[in-house]
């Protein structure tokens, strides 16, 4: 390439170094590297080194003398149109603050206690989970790093430390942070600092002469290719190219190639360097120069600044596709730095509930704990204690063997335990479920204290709303968090509801036994029905049906809304159908008319029969259907919202306000009728 011609020399190359985009000085000054090489040099050498000079000079001019014709090859087939999938964008405010708002919610840390001190490790994140590629680029270069500046640390022992740290890179690539203290940080508030570079986007062309004041030209050699002329020095801020089709899409980079060679400016330049070089080396030979200092002074009075424009690139870009226009993304200045303040904690699955906090002893690389305040609570005398679930631990010997241990808080101590547990999750601040060993039988154990509740002699346990369904020789039982049994092991199913539970017991029949009991174990419906649908909700009532077998048929009728008493509030008799209460009003269908029209909880129809749907009630209103058009009603009856079509689905729940309907020409509405997505026609 000719770029790599123009300045053979180093010290030509140093003093077209000096190019920048400012107004070019009149002369060299002391910091010129060739200034600085003559200071080391004898007046000899640096005479030799003139000659040196002149001769590279002299024949970067005879070269550039040279009719020289950068020639682009042209191709007589065409490629098959191939467009960019993932083009370069520069993305707008708005999207970048959405995204960083995203990155930063991910970002955790973890701190490793060595008292007296501590590291902190941040992570959670990389600048790939932006899925913004331009910043993305941005930041992996080493001048646009990721800052975290600490500004305020909350500790566990209630306190608050002001700081003004900044996270450091350690050797595996993580931002830390080191400081003095062996006191465990519940949180930190942190600006979050990160630039955003300053891009803009330009579209040249044939009619294109300058780009805010650079001057750039445009040439269409091939049905594909262009070659773009500017000046050099704008290469680095140059940060994409891409080629426009006809039909304003962006098309995949076949290649690019740049040659460069130096401008008139540059040569004339050069030719006035030359003569003055010959010049200085003939005073020198006439002894008019007789010291470095004279030589020095005499080459800083006479020899030019390089000029700006120093050397001209031709770029030429090729794409799989016809080329309309090209689009230059170019870097104007320094990025923007923006802070955001961010509020970061340690992951949830590593937080200490009752203030013991995993440490490290220095010196023996032992481990055990300290408290809030940073002393040791429990020695270090662990190998690399892991945190499992709040209470329990485990240490890891040479040969990878785990064993599993208890935190006794009572007496301070770590204690090997001689069960498993069932999953990784305690209940209700304290209970977990156990194994005799791994797909062994079940029990309950309270992790504060140690207490075993249930012995591991159950087939199953599971936890339901504060209660454990305990399963044992195809029966359940129901147990508290205590340890006590509220309903004796007789039932085949129990369900828990939310101040209430429903048992069932299977018949031969296929209709099985179905009950509910009140939270302290009485029956209040003594085998009268046997199904029910919901819960009581905010009515206060649920809705109980009687299952029967007719000519081998099994049929469910909805007979009555009972109170949490057994007693029956509403007799449903006289209607054909009845769905669960919702925010006060429930659905009914009249005999006869298959219409539909809604009761308040005594009873009373409050919305007449007539719709062919009626969904649950939300705070404010209710999906119905009338002449095979959809509304939302209130509970006046009156018409809130009509909709363009009728639901294909919809997701709804009692006494809430989440209903989302889905129309069939793809439209969404939540459940105050506002619009979540539009549909394909909108």
């Amino acid at each position: 390439m000719l770029k790599n011609v123009i300045v053979p020399l180093a010290l030509i190359i140093g003093i077209c170094s000096c190019t920048s985009q400012k107004k070019p000085l009149k002369n060299i000054d002391k910091d010129n590297p060739l200034i600085k090489a003559i200071d080391t040099l004898t007046l000899a050498e640096a005479k030799k080194l003139l000659e040196e000079e002149n001769q590279g000079i002299t024949m970067l001019l005879n070269f550039s003398s040279i009719n020289l014709e950068l020639s682009v090859e042209t191709s007589q087939k065409k490629d098959t149109t191939i467009f960019n999938k993932n083009p370069y964008k520069i993305y707008s405010k708005d999207t970048i603050d959405k995204h960083i708002s995203d990155f930063t919610n991910e970002i955790i840390f973890e701190q490793k206690i060595i008292p007296p001190n501590s590291t902190l490790r941040f992570g959670g994140y990389s600048t790939s989970d932006l899925k913004l590629k331009s910043i993305e680029e941005h930041w992996d270069k080493i001048d646009n790093p990721i800052k975290l500046q600490i500004e305020k640390k909350f500790l566990s022992d209630k306190t608050t430390v002001a700081d003004t740290a900044t996270t450091t890179v350690n050797s595996n690539g993580y931002l830390v942070h080191n400081f003095s203290s062996a006191k465990n940080i519940d949180s930190l508030n942190v600006n979050f600092i990160y630039s955003v570079p300053n891009i803009k986007e330009y579209i040249i062309d044939a009619s294109t002469t300058e780009v805010d004041t650079i001057v750039i030209s445009y040439k269409k050699v091939d049905y594909n290719k262009v070659q773009i002329t500017y000046p050099s020095y704008l290469e680095d801020n140059i940060v994409s190219i891409e080629a426009i089709h006809k039909n304003g899409e962006i098309l995949e980079e076949k290649g690019i190639s740049s040659n460069s060679k130096p401008t008139e400016e540059m040569l004339s330049y050069l030719k006035d360097v030359k003569s003055i070089f010959s010049k200085t080396i003939k005073k020198i030979d006439n002894n008019k120069i007789k010291t470095k200092e004279d030589l020095k002074n005499s080459l800083l009075q006479t020899v030019p600044e390089t000029p700006i424009n120093s050397r001209t690139t031709y770029t030429t870009y090729s794409a799989k596709g016809e080329i309309d226009k090209i689009k230059l993304f170019i870097n104007k200045g320094k990025p923007t730095l923006n802070t955001k303040k961010v509020t970061i904690k340690p992951p949830s699955y590593k937080k200490s509930n009752f203030g013991y906090y995993i440490a490290q002893d220095s010196t023996t690389n032992k481990s055990g704990f300290v408290n809030a305040a940073g002393n040791w609570v429990i020695r270090p005398t662990f190998n690399d204690l892991e945190y499992v679930l709040d209470y329990y631990y485990y240490t890891e010997d040479t040969d990878y063997t785990r064993e599993y241990l208890w935190l006794n808080t009572t007496n301070n101590t770590l204690e090997k335990i001689d069960y498993v547990l069932y999953r990784y999750e305690i209940y209700d601040g304290n209970i977990v479920i156990t194994e005799k060993e791994v797909n062994g039988p079940k029990g309950l154990i309270n992790a504060k204290t140690g207490k075993v509740l249930l012995p591991n002699i159950y087939n199953n346990i599971y936890h339901e709303k504060g209660y454990f369904n305990v399963y044992n020789n195809r029966k359940t039982s129901l147990y508290n968090k205590y340890g006590k049994q509220i309903l004796p092991e007789r039932f085949n199913r129990i369900t828990v509801l939310e101040n209430s539970f429903i048992t069932e017991i299977d018949n031969e029949n296929g209709i099985s036994n179905t009950d509910i009991y009140t939270l302290t174990g009485k029956n209040i419906t003594n085998g009268r029905w046997q199904n029910f649908e919901g819960d009581f909700g905010k009515a206060g009532l649920i809705l109980a049906a009687k299952n029967y077998i007719k000519d081998n048929v099994n049929y469910t009728d909805k007979d009555a809304f009972i109170n949490e008493n057994g007693k029956v509030i509403i007799d449903l008799k006289e209607y054909q159908w009845a769905d669960i209460f919702s925010n006060g009003l429930a659905a009914v269908k009249e005999k006869g008319s298959n219409l539909y029209g809604y009761i308040n909880t005594k009873g009373e129809v409050v919305i007449p029969f007539e719709y062919e749907s009626a969904k649950y009630f939300q705070e404010k209103y209710a999906y119905v259907e009338k002449n095979n058009t959809a509304y939302l009603i209130d509970k006046n009856n009156k018409v809130f919202k009509k909709f363009p079509d009728t639901a294909n689905s919809m997701t709804l729940s009692t006494d809430s306000n989440n209903a989302t309907y889905s129309l069939y020409n793809g439209e969404t509405y939540n459940a105050e009728g506002e619009l979540l997505k539009k549909g394909k026609n909108n």
